[in-house]
Protein backbone atom coordinates (compact mmCIF):
# COMPACT_ATOMS: atom_id res chain seq x y z
CA UNK A 1 0.00 0.00 0.00
CA UNK A 2 1.26 3.46 -0.88
CA UNK A 3 0.14 6.70 0.82
CA UNK A 4 0.83 10.19 -0.37
CA UNK A 5 0.68 12.93 2.17
CA UNK A 6 1.06 16.61 1.57
CA UNK A 7 2.24 19.32 3.78
CA UNK A 8 0.82 22.75 3.09
CA UNK A 9 1.71 26.02 4.66
CA UNK A 10 -1.17 27.96 6.04
CA UNK A 11 -0.67 31.66 5.73
CA UNK A 12 -2.82 33.97 7.65
CA UNK A 13 -3.55 37.35 6.23
CA UNK A 14 -3.16 40.02 8.88
CA UNK A 15 -6.54 41.30 9.96
CA UNK A 16 -7.22 44.91 9.07
CA UNK A 17 -7.73 46.95 12.25
CA UNK A 18 -11.43 47.81 12.78
CA UNK A 19 -10.83 51.56 12.65
CA UNK A 20 -9.44 51.57 9.09
CA UNK A 21 -11.67 53.19 6.48
CA UNK A 22 -13.30 56.49 5.56
CA UNK A 23 -15.63 57.96 8.17
CA UNK A 24 -18.19 60.76 7.95
CA UNK A 25 -18.18 62.56 11.28
CA UNK A 26 -19.99 65.36 13.08
CA UNK A 27 -18.60 67.36 15.98
CA UNK A 28 -21.63 68.66 17.85
CA UNK A 29 -22.31 71.92 19.66
CA UNK A 30 -19.24 73.83 18.46
CA UNK A 31 -19.27 77.65 18.33
CA UNK A 32 -20.07 77.21 14.59
CA UNK A 33 -22.84 74.70 15.33
CA UNK A 34 -22.56 71.08 14.25
CA UNK A 35 -19.30 70.65 12.32
CA UNK A 36 -19.21 67.83 9.75
CA UNK A 37 -16.18 66.38 8.03
CA UNK A 38 -14.39 63.25 6.89
CA UNK A 39 -11.80 61.16 8.73
CA UNK A 40 -9.67 58.78 6.67
CA UNK A 41 -7.73 56.12 8.59
CA UNK A 42 -5.12 53.79 7.15
CA UNK A 43 -2.85 51.20 8.77
CA UNK A 44 0.54 50.90 7.09
CA UNK A 45 3.78 49.37 8.37
CA UNK A 46 2.39 49.12 11.91
CA UNK A 47 1.35 52.79 11.99
CA UNK A 48 -2.01 54.52 11.79
CA UNK A 49 -2.04 57.37 9.28
CA UNK A 50 -4.71 59.40 7.58
CA UNK A 51 -6.34 62.77 7.15
CA UNK A 52 -8.93 64.84 8.92
CA UNK A 53 -11.08 67.00 6.63
CA UNK A 54 -12.79 69.78 8.59
CA UNK A 55 -15.56 71.22 6.42
CA UNK A 56 -16.23 74.38 8.50
CA UNK A 57 -12.53 75.33 8.45
CA UNK A 58 -11.98 74.37 4.78
CA UNK A 59 -8.94 72.31 5.82
CA UNK A 60 -7.60 68.80 5.34
CA UNK A 61 -4.73 67.93 7.66
CA UNK A 62 -2.81 64.75 8.50
CA UNK A 63 -3.67 62.92 11.70
CA UNK A 64 -0.81 62.44 14.18
CA UNK A 65 -0.04 60.17 17.13
CA UNK A 66 -2.90 57.86 16.18
CA UNK A 67 -3.47 54.63 18.10
CA UNK A 68 -6.12 51.96 18.45
CA UNK A 69 -6.28 49.91 21.62
CA UNK A 70 -9.06 48.03 23.38
CA UNK A 71 -11.68 49.40 20.97
CA UNK A 72 -10.61 53.03 21.41
CA UNK A 73 -9.13 55.15 18.62
CA UNK A 74 -7.23 58.31 19.49
CA UNK A 75 -5.42 60.83 17.34
CA UNK A 76 -4.29 64.44 17.12
CA UNK A 77 -4.43 66.96 14.28
CA UNK A 78 -2.86 70.39 13.89
CA UNK A 79 -5.58 72.82 12.77
CA UNK A 80 -5.40 76.48 11.83
CA UNK A 81 -8.14 78.19 13.82
CA UNK A 82 -8.48 81.93 13.31
CA UNK A 83 -4.83 82.16 12.23
CA UNK A 84 -3.55 80.19 15.23
CA UNK A 85 -2.13 76.66 15.06
CA UNK A 86 -4.06 74.44 17.44
CA UNK A 87 -3.27 70.82 18.34
CA UNK A 88 -6.69 69.17 18.50
CA UNK A 89 -7.00 65.71 20.11
CA UNK A 90 -9.75 63.12 19.82
CA UNK A 91 -10.67 59.83 21.46
CA UNK A 92 -13.55 57.62 20.37
CA UNK A 93 -14.89 54.11 20.87
CA UNK A 94 -15.26 52.08 17.69
CA UNK A 95 -18.15 49.60 17.45
CA UNK A 96 -18.60 48.15 13.98
CA UNK A 97 -19.24 51.03 11.60
CA UNK A 98 -19.86 53.65 14.30
CA UNK A 99 -17.52 55.76 16.38
CA UNK A 100 -18.48 57.88 19.39
CA UNK A 101 -16.28 60.02 21.60
CA UNK A 102 -15.01 63.53 22.16
CA UNK A 103 -12.70 66.00 20.48
CA UNK A 104 -10.73 68.58 22.46
CA UNK A 105 -10.05 71.94 20.81
CA UNK A 106 -7.73 74.12 22.93
CA UNK A 107 -9.29 77.45 23.76
CA UNK A 108 -12.76 76.25 22.72
CA UNK A 109 -13.48 73.16 24.81
CA UNK A 110 -14.41 69.51 24.43
CA UNK A 111 -17.19 68.49 22.05
CA UNK A 112 -19.10 65.25 21.28
CA UNK A 113 -17.89 63.40 18.19
CA UNK A 114 -19.91 60.81 16.26
CA UNK A 115 -18.88 59.08 13.03
CA UNK A 116 -20.21 56.51 10.59
CA UNK A 117 -17.94 54.52 8.30
CA UNK A 118 -18.80 55.19 4.67
CA UNK A 119 -16.05 53.09 3.07
CA UNK A 120 -15.27 49.69 4.56
CA UNK A 121 -11.80 48.72 5.57
CA UNK A 122 -9.94 46.85 2.83
CA UNK A 123 -9.93 43.13 3.54
CA UNK A 124 -12.78 43.41 6.02
CA UNK A 125 -12.67 44.18 9.68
Amino acid sequence: MFFVTGCGLLRSTPKTPPVVGVWDYVVKNTPQGNAPGTLTVRYEDGQYTGELKVDVLFQTVPIEDASFEDGTFSFAAMLDIDGQKSRTTAEATVEGDTMTGRIEVPGFGSFPLTATRKTPAPGGS
